[in-house]
């Protein structure tokens, strides 16, 4: 590997460093940091060691301006009028519309002051039309951006810091003052919007509008979660974004039909010759093709290495590929730093990097086949060879290259991506993307009618694409999953197989093998026998819950869903994924209300379930968690309680309840029982209800949770699992006093993220969110 790109690699790496702080290095520190890291650099020694201090540093000065540029408190949960622009593409659903807007100026209480901030925006109900590149003046109440905090899943904070985005909030459906779009400006994004929107109108409808619209425009909200399901299982989803071959592909349009015309208009090649205006026409398109993407990592990192060899190669310099790829991650890290902690950029990077060390072989080339057979009237037959041969070796080298970034990212790899790969690529590259390119020509040339045929071929060639892709995606073994424990050993054993000296790689490689076999199949050890973990996901105004001992798995409750947005999904199987399991032994549905049962589909979706019980009378009666007889799973007890009062039909009072011991601790979940539900239980089982550990019943409301109950249960420690600043105000403050009076711990998942509780020897374990995953974009 070449200098340039180590010393590339430690400047990424040192930016990365940044993603692991709980708070950001003092001024004074980055200063000396930086000083350090020139010195080093200057002095040619320990460079890799410099490069990746000088990223640790440039980091944390990107951060620092980013956190210093969130809105002052008085801006936040209080109607602000703003003045700005839309960015980006707005999505839309049933519900709202959402868009990122720039700030260019706010107002509270007639105090007026300039900013240029990024803030994320819904307008909810029945909102105009946005657009992006709109100007608009709006009524809105801000507040600090809030995701949920769990060890797996997607970290929605970390998401918006990365995108320099300081608040979220909601445009007031009734603002003090009317609403005002100011003015309308034609920008890129706007004819991205407009060509999304051609799309979706366009006749006869479009099987699969959605990946054309990413195709064409980067537009990927259209792409139904079926379809990324089998995109993801057959390894395709590279393939709707605008990647750098795409971009690729763009440059080598502009080049040839660039330079045939001008060698057609005769007189220009006098001026400049055909080739240097093939060059300039290969960076417009390339240029142009990024920007209706929206510049992702992917596209960027493909322009600047066209622009870059464009310009050596005009100067008579032959650049190598490798010097390329370090230019590329190096300008990528000082313009977009807050990107390279991203999935994209690794991939993006490795993949350019695998194609040049292992596929690429200026020795191995289509000329040199012509030249062995020249005189062979089937000529064309060893260039088809040769591709071929190329193609099988590239996707090798992508499915191994790329697994352990796979796996450490998402906990899986698509062991049938190489046999999809070897026919989607092709027909991707030579069909669909000129095809869509030839579309977007014509369609912001004014010939829209021209982009329809274009369109519906490319249409029908990706609907065969995606049934054959389906078809392998189901196979069994189609997909493999690990765990990130697993994932980062596969990664180490790759390392050393690619820089490993010869003399330690046969004895570093068996170690590593050693312990791939020997690690946990999960992210933690599991409980031994009469210990239970309880970890309670933040889910917001909602409750999931997980218990495991040394065996055995159960799911209380699945999250909320809302429209197709499942807190199950997004949450639940992630942490289920991340401790590697596979079979859920007892969901329970405590009842059905959506901030409890919402995220069953997703769950039965992923995983294999052993018996489902519930409350709701219009599921199989023999579910009725009230008909199940206790059981022991490896010495520790289940027992659901008969909670129901006599009469009332209040869905609440029929959550089920379960309390479950061990010689080490107890505990009992409630769901959203009420006040006549738990005078059933203090009647029904008295002092035998006494725990150490309570969830809260019904989140803190103030119909719940009551004096007689909670004397009678005496519990050590009180969760409640509620959304931040959610609209009903729970937990209630006279509930909260009332167990701060009674000396009972609260735990709260809206203030310490997922808590995680574990039963031992020595008593109870606690460990929260807060505690150790904190990182400085959480507010």
């Amino acid at each position: 590997m070449p200098k340039r790109l180590f010393y590339s690699l430690g400047f990424a790496l040192g930016i990365c460093l940044v993603m692991f702080q709980a708070a950001l290095m003092p001024s004074g520190l980055a200063a000396g940091l930086a000083v350090l890291g020139l010195g080093g650099l200057l002095s040619g020694r320990k460079t890799v060691f410099a490069a990746l201090l000088l990223g640790w540093v440039w980091a944390n000065i990107a951060g620092t301006i980013i956190i210093e540029s969130r809105p002052n408190s008085v801006y936040l949960n209080k109607p602000v009028e703003i003045t700005g622009r839309v960015l980006g593409m707005p999505g839309r659903d049933a519900l709202s519309t959402r868009f990122d807007f720039l700030v260019q100026s706010w107002a509270v209480n007639e105090h007026l002051e300039k900013t240029n901030r990024k803030i994320r925006l819904r307008w909810y109900g029945n909102a105009p039309k946005i657009e992006a590149g709109d100007q608009w003046r709006l009524w809105v109440k801000l507040r600090k951006p809030r995701g949920y905090r769990n060890r797996h899943g997607f970290d929605y904070e970390q998401h918006l810091f990365q995108k320099g985005i300081t608040s979220t909030g909601y445009v007031l459906g009734k603002p003090p003052a009317p609403h005002q779009r100011l003015t309308t400006r034609v920008k890129v994004d706007r004819s991205r919007s407009r060509f999304s929107e051609f799309l979706t109108a366009h006749e006869p409808p479009l099987s699969e509008k959605g990946v054309l619209a990413a195709l064409a425009v980067g537009d990927r909200l259209g792409i139904s979660r079926q379809r990324w399901e089998i995109l993801r299982r057959s390894g395709l989803g590279h393939l709707v974004a605008i990647s750098g071959l795409h971009v690729g592909l763009a440059a080598t349009f502009g080049f040839m039909v660039v330079g045939r015309v001008w060698r057609l208009a005769g007189t220009l090649t006098g001026k400049l010759p055909a080739r240097l205006a093939g060059m300039w026409g290969a960076l417009l398109c390339a240029f142009a093709y990024s920007a209706l993407a929206g510049f992702p990592v992917s596209t960027v990192r493909a322009f600047i290495m066209i622009s870059l060899g464009a310009m050596l190669l005009l100067a008579l310099r032959r650049p190598r590929l490798e010097d390329l790829l370090a230019a590329a991650m190096l300008a990528v890290g000082i313009t977009q730093p807050l990107s390279v902690y991203s999935p994209g950029f690794w991939l993006s990077f490795a993949a350019v990097w695998l194609i040049v060390r292992f596929v690429v072989n200026p020795h191995f080339t289509p000329d040199y086949w012509n030249e062995q057979t020249r005189r062979e009237t089937k000529a064309w037959f060893y260039k088809l060879l040769f591709y071929a041969q190329t193609l099988i070796r590239l996707q090798i080298v992508l499915l191994i290259g790329l697994a352990p970034l796979l796996l450490i990212w998402f906990g899986e790899l698509s062991l049938v991506s190489p046999v999809v790969n070897f026919f989607a690529v092709p027909i991707f590259e030579l069909i669909v993307v000129p095809l869509v390119l030839l579309g977007l020509i014509f369609y912001f040339s004014g010939f829209s009618q021209v982009t329809t045929p274009f369109l519906s071929i490319s249409d029908w060639v990706i609907s065969k694409v995606l049934f054959l892709s389906q078809w392998f995606s189901e196979l069994p073994g189609a997909v493999l999953s690990l765990d990130p424990i697993r994932g980062t050993i596969a990664a180490t054993c790759f390392a050393v197989i690619v820089f490993g000296k010869r003399r330690v790689k046969r004895s570093i490689i068996l170690l590593l093998l050693a312990l791939f076999a020997l690690a946990s199949p999960g992210g933690e050890s599991r409980p031994g026998p009469g210990q239970f973990r309880l970890t309670l996901l933040d889910v917001g105004q909602g409750l999931a819950a997980v218990v495991y001992t040394a065996n055995h798995v159960l799911l209380f409750d699945a999250g909320p869903r809302y429209g197709n947005f499942s807190l199950g999904e997004a949450v639940v199987v992630p942490e289920l994924r991340g401790q590697g399991i596979s079979f859920i032994d007892v969901v329970v549905v405590s009842h059905n209300s959506n901030d409890h049962a919402g995220g069953l589909a997703a769950i039965q979706r992923a995983f294999r379930i052993g018996r489902l019980n519930h409350s709701d009378t219009e599921r199989e009666s023999n579910g009725d968690c009230e008909l199940q007889d206790p059981w022991i799973w490896d010495d520790v007890r289940f027992q659901f309680l008969k909670s129901r009062p006599d009469s009332g039909q209040n869905i609440n009072n029929r959550s089920c309840v379960l309390r479950i011991s061990g010689p080490y601790g107890s505990l009992l979940l409630t769901g959203d029982i009420e006040r006549l539900a738990e005078q059933t239980l203090v009647r029904r089982y008295g002092d035998d209800l006494k725990v150490d550990i309570l969830q809260v019943p019904h989140h803190g409301s103030k119909t719940s949770s009551g004096l007689g109950f909670l004397a009678v249960t005496q519990p050590l420690i009180a969760l409640f699992s509620r959304g931040s600043a959610n609209r009903f105000g729970h937990p209630a403050p006279e509930i909260k006093r009332r167990y701060e009076r009674l000396g009972i711990r609260m735990l709260d998942t809206a203030e310490r993220g997922q808590l995680n509780l574990e039963t031992t020897a020595q008593g109870w374990s606690i460990e929260t969110f807060a505690d150790t995953q904190i990182r400085f974009w959480h507010q």
